[in-house]
């Protein structure tokens, strides 16, 4: 009995250090690309495959809500620049 209960923890140690690894390369790659790091590292380690699934597709897939806008350019209620 005591060496399925080691088996065990084992393999929930492995599967935490597995979306730790997981959440740490996608906080890097966020932060390398101008997103918040941190956010996505605990994201991406909280919810491990879905956190993944979901920063691929808003990040890695297209959205780029740093071009969204352009900042220096201002906005009036006319539409005149």
């Amino acid at each position: 009995m005591m060496v399925l209960g080691m088996a065990a923890d084992g393999s929930i140690v492995l599967v935490l250090l597995c979306w730790g690894v997981l959440g740490l390369a996608c906080g890097a790659h966020a932060a390398t690309n101008e997103r918040h790091g941190p956010f996505w590292f605990l994201a991406v380690s909280l919810t491990g495959v879905v956190g993944a699934a979901i920063y691929g597709s808003l990040v890695l897939l297209g959205r780029d809500d740093a071009e969204a806008v352009d900042v220096d350019e201002p906005v009036t209620m006319t539409g005149e620049k």
